[in-house]
């Protein structure tokens, strides 16, 4: 065989080589969409509702008719280069406790005082719950801007202000550190749930209504869910009208889907609550539950019963 020859085989050899590589990726791609279709069908299969004949653990039925006494204050905190408020609501008897801290975020549009006129979380939690209303940047939340500067603190301002705040809030006031919640309303929701996507550990649990899950991240599961790095399980209660004209249905469905799946729970499972609006997944381990209330002709607004239904599952979560 002259050396010619021996080229042209060995180009050859390299081109079938070659080829043969494509092919496998192009049969691996191919495969594993279809592995991924069949994943996701079998998601969507029909939820398995378990009757309770004893109260649920996870949302028990609590009527609260507390009067709390509570010192209003609106307050400015520096962060960075800017100044930020929020409404700052203590019970009046809790020196010397260690209480839980709630932070209670708005929708587009609104203010932290503006919120608390309209969603008064304390008609719950009475004078057991420290509260803050903070306001967005511009009466809104950044929900995109991801990463770190060059000193470690988040290029986000609205996620530098939640997480000082919080910070400012352990110095200050009179608040166990482990109870750190979050309830949020649309945008405040959604902000929330980036949070406790992008900075793990930071909340222990939360009450979205409204909203939807994370969305815009740059990692995802192979089963296409969005993830971040380092993301931890996270026990919410998410709530959304029949009615909502803002935000999807799907979208508060698909709020407890996805933490559902985070936490590990059955997605296909799920029990009865204290309320008939709400059902909980099933198999969620190490108390990481999620419930997902449905209110039947309830529009773009938080249900006259979220504040009970919230605070209750944050009791049953850390909060007591």
């Amino acid at each position: 065989m002259s050396l010619g020859d021996a080229s042209k085989d060995l180009r050859s050899h390299r081109n079938t080589r070659l080829l043969l590589g494509f092919l496998l990726l192009i049969a691996l791609y191919f495969g594993a969409r279809s592995v991924r279709r069949w994943y996701l069908r079998a998601s969507k299969k029909p939820q398995v509702i378990t009757t309770l004949t004893e109260p649920s653990t996870i949302l028990p039925k609590v009527v609260r008719n507390e009067h709390p006494r509570l010192t209003e204050t609106l307050r400015t905190l520096q962060i960075g280069n800017r100044s930020r408020t929020y409404l700052e609501l203590v019970p009046e008897g809790a020196q010397g406790k260690k209480l839980p801290l709630i932070l209670v975020m708005h929708g587009d549009g609104g203010t932290g005082p503006g919120l608390h006129d309209g969603w008064a979380f304390e008609s719950a939690s009475g004078e057991n719950a420290v509260l803050l209303y903070p306001t967005g940047t511009d009466r809104s939340w950044d929900l995109d801007t991801r990463g770190l500067e060059s000193d470690g603190t988040p290029k986000n301002e609205d996620t530098a202000f939640i997480l000082g705040l919080i910070a400012h809030a352990k110095r200050t006031l009179p608040i166990d550190e482990t109870k750190i919640f979050g309830a949020g309303y649309s945008s405040g929701a959604f902000f929330l749930n980036m949070i406790s996507c992008r900075h793990a550990g930071t909340f222990r649990a939360l009450g979205s209504n409204a909203a939807g899950a994370p969305y815009s991240e740059d990692e995802t599961s192979f089963d296409g869910y969005a993830r971040c790095p380092g993301e931890k399980p996270m026990p919410i209660i998410a709530l959304h009208g029949t009615s909502d004209f803002g935000v999807s249905l799907a979208s508060g469905r698909f709020t407890a889907q996805y933490w559902a799946h985070e936490n590990g729970c059955s997605l296909h499972e799920v029990e009865t609550t204290g309320y008939p609006e709400c059902l909980a997944q099933r198999g969620c381990p190490s108390g990481n539950d999620v419930v997902y209330c449905e209110i039947d002709g309830l529009g773009h607004w938080v249900w006259d019963k979220n504040s009970e239904a919230t605070w209750t599952f944050f009791l049953n979560h850390g909060a007591k």
